[in-house]
């Protein structure tokens, strides 16, 4: 398992530290005209929305720095470290959830705003050494054609190649570099050493790691709890084809007869070819 990072360690790379520093005004609306080279008049955070808690699995969508411009427009930006091989899933889940707090509201689809989903990610995940891969709907049959549904997905790599602007290189090299070298990362760098000396901040991080690794630990748990069932239902199964009853399979395979039996009551809505998968998702 890698190490974790002391929170000392961290640098704008790392998710935690990203959203804290973002939380600055100035310095977020100066990053995103930065990589959409646009003005903006002005952002507001949308923090009751933040956590949008309609998501199926319940959980909610916690993203990074979630911001208006209140001109009709809405901007979500993700720090990345790593290629976890979903990010472009990930994006339209990410838009998806970002058009419900719309549409939640009581809205029409007439009424959902112009969108931005960015993410900086720290691997090139597209492999074709670009600085910046932007991503509209458009149409296969006549690519001049645009949908119009104004939403917008970029992935910004910081290795990259390309024509870009003298400020966003600036930006890619600090975060390649960890070292400022103009008067915005200069104004980043800053951030993040007040974001680490914050006891607060620290707290918070540790608390969440922690919340990380118990989630992984209980995964670890539950995958082991589904190879022991799928083995227990897979040999249930067979002895049920061969027209042993409960009492005798529990008998042979050294298992308690209320669960055995409770297996076999699944099982035989999938006689007589007993479908394993499908019996053990039904007990879990």
């Amino acid at each position: 398992m890698q190490k974790t990072k002391d929170y000392s360690e961290l640098d704008l790379t790392n998710s935690f530290i990203f959203s804290k520093v973002m939380t600055d005004e100035r310095l977020c609306k100066r990053l995103l005209e930065i990589i959409l080279g646009i003005d903006i008049l002005r952002i507001e955070y949308i923090e009751a929305e933040k956590d949008m808690k309609f998501a199926p699995d319940g959980k909610g969508v916690r993203l990074d720095v979630y911001v208006d411009d209140k001109q009709g427009t809405v901007y979500d930006i993700e720090m990345q470290a790593i290629d976890t091989k979903e990010l472009p899933k990930r994006s339209r889940y990410y838009q998806s959830m970002i058009d419900l707090t719309v549409l939640e509201k009581g809205a029409s689809y007439e009424d959902l705003k112009k969108s931005y989903v960015i993410f900086i990610c720290m691997a090139d995940i597209f492999k074709k050494g670009r600085y910046v891969y932007t991503f509209r709907n458009i149409c296969v049959d006549d690519p001049s054609i645009e949908l119009g549904d104004d939403a917008t997905k970029i992935f910004l790599n910081p290795y990259g190649s390309g024509e870009i602007s003298e400020e966003l290189n600036e930006f890619f090299g600090y975060l390649r570099e960890h070292k400022p070298t103009g008067e915005f990362t200069k104004a980043l760098d800053e951030s993040v050493i007040i974001a680490r000396g914050s006891a607060v901040w620290r707290k918070e991080y540790m608390t969440l790691e922690m919340e990380i690794r118990h989630a992984a630990h209980v995964a670890r748990e539950e995958g082991h709890e589904e190879g022991e069932t799928s083995h227990l239902v897979s040999l249930i199964c067979k002895k049920l084809k061969k027209g042993r009853s409960a009492l005798q399979i529990a008998d042979e395979v050294e298992e308690d007869e209320a669960r055995v039996q409770a297996i076999v009551d699944i099982a035989e809505k999938y006689a007589p070819d007993y479908d394993v998968e499908k019996i053990v998702r039904e007990l879990l």
